[in-house]
């Protein structure tokens, strides 16, 4: 058996073990190294959509379509529920195309999200992904419209416990696009994604979009600055940098994502993916759930461990 061989084999039975239904893709950027487990089938990209969101962006940037110095109001309609802070800000407000960018990705604002999306249009970000050659990666609506299979019409001023109160009371329809990764819905693969972010890194094919090297590099620089790591870097050494992007969706079924890039220094570059989907238990009591989705991270990190302790040390 393979050294490669090996942390595949530790990567599925770790899969094997937790609560979730997951796809791993690992990708050594450096050594072409690659492996993935269930690498091909489609999950709901939660969040990590934002990443193709951030693509694009780019890609129209270096067109001349917009630029990050450029200010855009923000007003009541624009509001999202979910997270993010925008929603809770006074309309009027004039973020930068680079501060909408940011909250989107660093703390998985909606509201900045949708901001791009309704500019960028999912149909162009989609056909983007298509001509890098992702054929099941595709954003088909924002964040709003997304949420509204799962929170009905729930206003976007609820706090999140007040949200986990909606939730309760009036639970979503488990086979909701929202979690099954259907074609009409935001979805990828860990393949794709993992293959996503190594692009990103390298500008394999980037070029022929109009992404050049500084754009890949201001992406990655926002990617760094992400706050919430309870997954891919929850048990590495602090001083690993990891550019990555997490995705969440609640309700009946818990998705729990998280892509990125793994920087080991002089031992090279990991691109890595983790999809996860796993039905709730009926009647769960909240301390039940919130033990469910700890473990969930808890797994998503022990396979970044296991990357990293095979290539790190």
């Amino acid at each position: 058996m393979t050294a490669v061989q090996s942390l595949a084999g530790t990567l599925a039975a770790i899969i094997a073990e937790g609560p979730a239904t997951g796809a791993v893709a690992v990708r050594h950027v450096e050594r072409d190294e690659r492996f993935s487990h269930d690498g091909d089938a489609p999950y709901p990209a939660a969040s990590v959509f934002k990443v193709p969101v951030l693509v694009e962006a780019f890609r129209q940037i270096g067109r001349g379509g917009l630029a990050l110095t450029d200010r855009w109001e923000m007003t009541e309609e624009d509001k999202s529920t979910g997270s993010g802070v925008l929603t809770r800000l006074s309309p009027g407000l004039q973020p930068t195309v680079r501060d909408l960018l940011t909250l989107m990705i660093i703390i998985s604002d909606n509201t900045a999200t949708d901001m791009l999306v309704r500019c960028l249009d999912p149909e162009r970000i989609s056909a983007t992904m298509r001509d890098l050659g992702y054929q099941q990666t595709r954003v088909v609506r924002g964040s709003r419209d997304l949420l509204t299979g799962i929170l009905g019409n729930a206003p976007p001023s609820l706090a999140p416990f007040e949200m986990a109160q909606h939730l309760r009371a009036n639970p979503p329809d488990p086979q909701s696009g929202a979690f099954t990764g259907g074609t009409e819905q935001n979805s990828s693969t860990a393949h794709e994604m993992a293959d996503l972010f190594a692009r990103i890194h390298t500008g394999d094919g980037m070029d022929a979009i109009g992404v050049d090297a500084a754009a890949r590099a201001e992406m990655r620089r926002i990617l760094l600055l992400q706050q919430l790591n309870d997954r891919l870097p929850r048990f590495l050494p602090p001083t690993v940098p990891v550019a990555h992007k997490t995705g969440s969706l609640g309700g009946p079924w818990a998705v729990r994502n998280d892509a990125g890039l793994l920087d080991l220094g002089d031992r090279g570059t990991v691109a890595m993916a983790v999809f996860t989907r796993t039905r709730m238990p009926a009647g769960a009591s909240p301390e039940e759930s919130n033990h469910l989705l700890t473990t969930i991270d808890e797994q998503i990190a022990r396979m970044a461990l296991a990357v990293y302790d095979h290539y790190a040390t």
